[in-house]
């Protein structure tokens, strides 16, 4: 599994590579509403104290919050 983070002029730009037949739980600082940016394809994802946790299947990410 691959991360990496970059501060950008809209925030902080993330990206995660999941590699096949592997899942991972990411965690990512947010709140309630960050939810509807961008995370609708991860039915499990959830803020839990001041952080978005879902899981994710093999691929590559990307999101900025």
């Amino acid at each position: 599994i691959e991360s990496s983070w970059e501060k950008t002029d809209r925030g902080i730009a993330y990206r995660f590579k999941v590699p096949a037949n592997t899942t991972a739980t990411i965690m990512l600082p947010g709140s309630p509403e960050d939810l509807n940016n961008g995370f609708e394809e991860f039915p499990d994802a959830r803020c839990e104290d001041g952080r978005i946790v879902f899981t994710a299947g093999s691929g590559e990410y990307r999101f900025t919050v």
